[in-house]
């Protein structure tokens, strides 16, 4: 999520779909289809009992959402580096505590 090669593709992505979304379309298509391991998780999670989540593809962009929200667009904006070090701990760690708060099936 913040490899200088992950960045630089996603910046070229999005500008070439400015200017002819349908070339980008079909790229955008397939990576949506791709089984996302995160979900399966969180899938296994509540199959199991161990988290009570109504809407699992929602879930699963929330929790992308935390991630990318410090890790990701700060970058691909150009306004700011990732946390590195016990800041990227902190981060992470809060954000999967967040995460689990609110979904956490604790009956």
């Amino acid at each position: 999520m913040t490899s200088e090669d992950t960045i630089a593709g996603f910046r070229m992505l999005l500008a070439e779909g400015l200017t002819q979304p349908d070339l980008v379309e079909p790229v955008v298509e397939a990576a949506m289809k791709k089984d996302d391991p995160i979900e399966t998780w969180l899938e296994d999670a509540c199959r199991d009992g161990r988290m009570k989540i109504p809407d699992i593809e929602l879930a699963t962009e929330q929790f992308y959402g935390l991630l990318k929200g410090i890790f990701f667009w700060p970058l691909v904006a150009g306004y700011a580096t990732a946390p590195e070090g016990e800041a990227r701990k902190l981060v992470i760690e809060s954000n999967v505590q967040m995460f689990l708060g609110f979904y956490r099936d604790d009956k």
